[in-house]
């Protein structure tokens, strides 16, 4: 149960970092569970950038696999019904069944709540993902963990999905 704290108050600096500060120009990451803070270094922003992984958060290994969220940044100039549409057909391709698709907004912007699950190698996976639609991107919440595990971690991914705000939403 500790581990599931620490696991939860890590996913709540999701809300609080990576923050700017003033006049710097650079993020800087803050973690309240594990007592530390570091500036998101700047790897380079290139013009043909498709996908921009900007945060990973793992929990307590189990089996072999850690509970996780993470962020995207997809770059893509299309409605949020395309997106979902390319989406839903990945995942036939891929064996993954949607469980659940549910509208949402985020700081006025278009999004969507999906539940699925499915095989990732030899592991039977379960994912909860909020989808945000910019102008020329889409924001990608993704919280996995193994099918017999979710449950558990269930809260605290819904939170973290809950918690996502954009400070840029025109993106």
């Amino acid at each position: 149960m500790k581990n599931l704290f620490a696991f939860v108050v890590a996913i709540g600096a999701l809300a609080l970092g990576p923050r700017t500060a003033a006049g710097s120009g650079a993020a800087r990451f803050e973690d309240p569970a594990y007592g530390f803070s570091v500036e998101i270094p700047s790897l380079g922003e290139g013009a043909k950038t498709v996908s921009v992984q900007r945060l990973v958060v793992a929990g307590q290994p189990a089996g072999g696999f850690a509970p996780n969220c993470n962020v995207q940044v997809q770059v893509a100039e299309m409605s949020l019904e395309g997106y979902l549409d390319l989406t839903r057909q990945q995942f036939a391709a891929n064996g993954f069944e949607l469980l659940e698709s549910k509208a949402a907004t985020v700081s006025a912007r278009p999004a969507s709540v999906l539940e699925y699950a499915g095989p990732v190698g030899r592991r039977s996976l379960r994912f909860l993902a909020l989808v945000v639609a910019g102008a020329d991107r889409f924001w990608l919440l993704t919280c996995t963990a193994t099918a017999d595990t979710f449950a558990a971690h269930r809260p605290a991914f819904a939170k973290a999905v809950e918690s996502f705000a954009l400070t840029k939403p025109g993106g």
